[in-house]
């Protein structure tokens, strides 16, 4: 069988069932992160957060972070909506979920203030520290370190955001379940 009819029957296969054991092989159970990453998110949380500037000063905001399970519970797709003080209206979207493959969880973003994220994170206890992301906000370059930690009923996350001249913006969050 060649490589593209190969994929061509795994494909037909999962699109009828949703699994590969519809084409003769037993799937093997998901590895423990998937679970982790999907309970760790799922559910509906208010962040008490606060946002600070390049220069400015601190910034307090609640933030609705609602998540849903979707891809057969195996991933997380969310809203993130708030108000950014001095800035308006805030939205963003969502997409975790754990790749069995890269051995990585991966939050993916695009928000309302043009940001589009992929970033990859590794479980680290309750704590879900991501790789430094370079990425872009507003139409500048900008590098980010993103991290999570789901300690006891605590959610939290914290973002630095550097810009290209060197200006920092932190951003961060806590929430309880």
């Amino acid at each position: 069988m060649t490589r593209l009819s190969t994929c061509i029957a795994v494909t037909l296969a999962l699109s009828g069932s949703g699994s590969l054991a519809a084409a003769g092989e037993a799937a093997p159970p998901p590895p423990p992160e998937l679970a982790k990453t999907v309970s760790a998110f799922v559910g509906k949380s208010v962040y008490e957060s606060t946002i600070t500037m390049p220069g400015g000063q601190p910034q307090k905001t609640k933030l609705t972070f609602d998540c849903k399970k979707t891809a057969l519970g195996k991933a997380v797709a969310c809203m993130f909506t708030g108000t950014i003080p001095g800035a308006g209206p805030y939205e963003g979207s969502f997409i975790i979920g754990y790749d069995t493959y890269g051995k990585a969880v991966h939050f993916m973003a695009i928000t309302s203030d043009e940001e589009v994220h992929d970033h990859k994170c590794h479980w680290n206890g309750d704590e879900l520290p991501c790789e430094p992301l370079k990425g872009g906000m507003g139409g500048q370059a900008v590098v980010e370190e993103l991290s999570f930690s789901f300690a006891g009923k605590k959610r939290s996350f914290k973002s630095t955001i550097t810009f290209a001249d060197g200006g920092k913006a932190y951003f961060e969050g806590l929430a309880r379940r």
